[in-house]
């Protein structure tokens, strides 16, 4: 997203930030990405990672989950269990994962079609709040493009789902909300996931990969919300 916002000296400051590992690129906010339908929570800037900005818009990564625990350990599953049956990863146009060498996709990837695929949706920013064990003070880091834990989201429950999501990080770095109810993958297990989100009524804006924005009801099917996740799925279905 970073290189369509006129953000020229932003946009620079990136290239050296994954080097240095700055905290000036990441406390810095942009106003592009955040969504009027939202609070903007004013985080503690501090000189750590809790002092980083969060927004509203997260990239698409897959249809299943993400595995390990911590934002320093992770990865996109290959498939996940649902009662009996296996649900395949259908592949995903992001990939999610600390690893050293970071795997690149291009569009020629994405055989199920560009107006059919995902690549962002909204998010509600993290709060600050008591988190489900009873740790105070905690700055949630919901929708902060900077960590590697928080800046997806998958399409393994529906828009606004009530079904709590499960980050990968420490219990430390969330604060459950009526409208996005979390739980750490360190203290209830994984794997990890991540619901799209937004304060609009009934739904959630989202992005596709050929550039078109959609307005997706929360009460869409699972098999095609499950479907708009995946890149290489081979799904035949329509998008809303």
């Amino acid at each position: 997203m970073c290189p369509r916002i006129p953000l020229g000296e932003f946009w620079d400051s990136t290239q050296e930030y994954y080097i240095d590992a700055s905290l000036n690129v990441a406390t810095m906010p942009i106003d592009a990405i955040y969504c009027p339908s939202d609070q903007v929570v004013d985080f503690d800037q501090q000189t750590n990672w809790f002092g980083i900005f969060r927004g509203n818009y997260a990239c698409n990564a897959g249809s299943v989950g993400v595995q390990g625990s911590r934002s320093v350990d992770i990865s996109v599953l290959p498939d996940r269990a649902m009662g009996t049956s296996l649900i395949k990863n259908g592949g995903q146009p992001f990939v999610i994962s600390t690893a050293d060498e970071f795997e690149q996709k291009s569009l020629s990837d994405i055989t199920d079609g560009t107006s059919s695929t995902l690549a962002f949706s909204e998010c509600l920013q993290g709060e600050k709040g008591t988190s489900n064990t009873g740790i105070q003070n905690v700055q949630g880091l919901r929708g902060a493009p900077y960590h590697a834990g928080f800046c997806w989201f998958t399409t393994w429950v529906t828009p606004n789902s009530s079904t709590a999501d499960i980050n990968p990080d420490s219990d430390g770095c969330c604060v459950p909300t009526e409208m996005a109810p979390c739980f750490s993958a360190t203290v209830v297990g994984g794997p990890a996931t991540l619901a799209a989100r937004s304060r609009h009524p009934g739904g959630i804006n989202a992005a596709m990969l050929d550039g078109s924005v959609q307005f997706i009801d929360n009460e869409i099917e699972w098999s095609v919300w499950q479907a708009m996740g995946t890149s290489q799925g081979e799904e035949v279905v329509t998008t809303p």
